[in-house]
């Protein structure tokens, strides 16, 4: 009788320690936007809020790979986008206008714009462990009036109760990485 009171006590603390290591991610869609039209879009270059200098572009890369893999829409290679926002005296990481996104757009000939936030990037110390983590936020506007249409905030750790009960080490940074992106855009499509 106690070893299964002990072993109920054992599986409610697991259970419990569990949930607060779980991945979120909470995201808004326009209830008024058909993203149907949505076929070509573009990718500002994100900005980088987290220590690592070069996490906005890792997430960036990891974004446009499931994006294309999705094969939901056509994506306009990176240089045709900075080279664009040269031309319009736009700088990477400046919060655009309504006006700049439809003047973008145009120039781009895009439907809609995607843009990102790299808040958190890399190990971070956890139940005396050290753990990778992941934070970031995506935006897409379309550009027609340059309207928010889905916005996407995700948070991705790499480690959980069960990884350090049975002994495996963390997860990867890139797959924490690739797993945040995953999520903020199963929110979309």
């Amino acid at each position: 009788m106690l070893g299964l009171r002990r072993m109920g006590l054992l599986l409610a603390l697991g259970l419990a320690l569990s949930a607060g290591c779980a991945p979120t991610v909470k995201s808004f869609l326009h209830p008024d936007v058909d993203l149907g039209y949505v076929r070509r879009v573009a990718l500002l270059p994100f900005s980088n809020l987290s220590g690592d200098e070069f996490a906005d572009e890792r997430i960036t890369s990891l974004f446009v790979t499931r994006l294309l893999s999705a094969n939901v829409v056509e994506v306009v290679e990176a240089g045709a986008v900075r080279e664009a926002m040269t031309r319009m005296n736009v700088s990477a990481g400046m919060t655009l206008s309504p006006e700049q996104i439809v003047a973008l757009g145009k120039a781009l000939a895009v439907d809609a714009l995607f843009g990102g936030t790299v808040e958190e990037y890399g190990p971070v110390r956890e139940h005396r462990e050290t753990q990778n983590q992941v934070t970031a936020s995506f935006t897409l506007s379309e550009t027609q009036s340059g309207t928010l249409v889905w916005r996407a905030e995700v948070h991705e750790g790499g480690g959980s109760f069960w990884r350090r009960l049975f002994g495996l080490g963390g997860r990867s940074l890139h797959d924490v990485s690739a797993d945040a992106v995953d999520r903020a855009l199963g929110t979309l499509f």
